[in-house]
């Protein structure tokens, strides 16, 4: 099951240190999952294509105003360069002065025509019609593959990328309702905010102290099936509520770090007990 942790820096907050901060991730992750299948479904494709046709106008529009510009600045020059030539060459100071307005009319031309080639080069590529229909048609085969068991999570991160540049998780448990606030900033500079419910947390399962005690006292003098049988009888359950088991008796010793019984051939030492004295005892 996936699950977000987090590793930053202690925190203050409502004056109690806070740290390492988890959630399972598995509600998380559908949130985003729904959010970048919703934002390919086919309403929202032909909102995307409407978005490059204005994308395109805007530019060709733009690109219209820059080639208005370089036809003045064409004039200008001409218009420089005819006054240059035209005045008398013994008027030198003129003819100087004439001059430096030819070259300077000469390198805003230059400017602008550079401009504009960088503009025309920039020129969004205008979609052909079948590749419009591949864009609106991938909404409605995307699900499919999004959910298809040959899709690996590798392969959903990386669809993910595709249209999502980051997401940020806050986590709210000490909220009256625990949620996580999901910040996703797509491609394009775009922000979406989404709330995901979390669970809150369940209280921690441990078996009683009296319960693990007696277990070590009975693994010096009998076998854990034994023990299990010892503690049915007196009416103890597991922390969830199930009778014991040998293997339930062997999985408490071996998170408690209690050996387990060694049979032996010599006695030990003292007065020989039967399960129920040990188990009093």
């Amino acid at each position: 099951m996936p699950n977000y942790y987090c590793q930053g820096s202690a925190e203050l907050v409502d004056g109690r240190g806070a740290r390492h901060m988890s959630a399972g991730g598995q509600a998380i992750d559908a949130a985003v999952a729904a959010a970048f299948l919703a934002a390919l479904a086919p309403a929202a494709l032909d909102a995307c294509l409407q978005a490059a046709r204005q994308l395109e106008a805007g530019h060709d529009a733009a690109l219209a105003q820059h080639q208005r510009q370089v036809e003045q600045a064409r004039y200008n020059a001409a218009r420089a360069e005819r006054r240059y030539r035209a005045v008398d060459p013994d008027n030198r100071l003129v003819a100087r002065g004439l001059e430096a307005e030819w070259e300077h009319a000469l390198r805003e031309l230059s400017d602008a025509e550079a401009e504009l080639a960088r503009r025309q080069a920039a020129r969004p590529r205008a979609l052909s019609p079948h590749e419009r229909a591949a864009i609106l048609a991938l909404g409605d085969d995307l699900g499919a593959v999004w959910d298809a068991p040959t899709t690996t999570d590798k392969d959903r991160k990386q669809l993910l990328r595709t249209l999502l540049d980051e997401v940020n998780i806050t986590l709210r448990r000490d909220d009256a309702d625990p949620h996580a606030d999901l910040v996703l900033r797509w491609k394009g500079g775009a922000i979406s905010e989404l709330t995901v419910p979390l669970r809150r947390r369940q209280p921690a399962i441990r078996t009683g102290e009296d319960t693990i005690d007696l277990i070590r006292r009975l693994a010096v003098h009998y076998p854990d099936a034994v023990i299990a049988g010892t503690l049915n009888r007196q009416g103890r359950r597991t922390a969830r509520g199930l009778s014991y088991t040998a293997s339930r008796v062997q999985s408490l010793r071996y998170h408690w770090h209690i050996p387990c019984h060694q049979p032996s051939d010599h006695r030990p030492e003292g007065e020989p007990l039967n399960v129920t004295a040990a188990a009093g005892s």
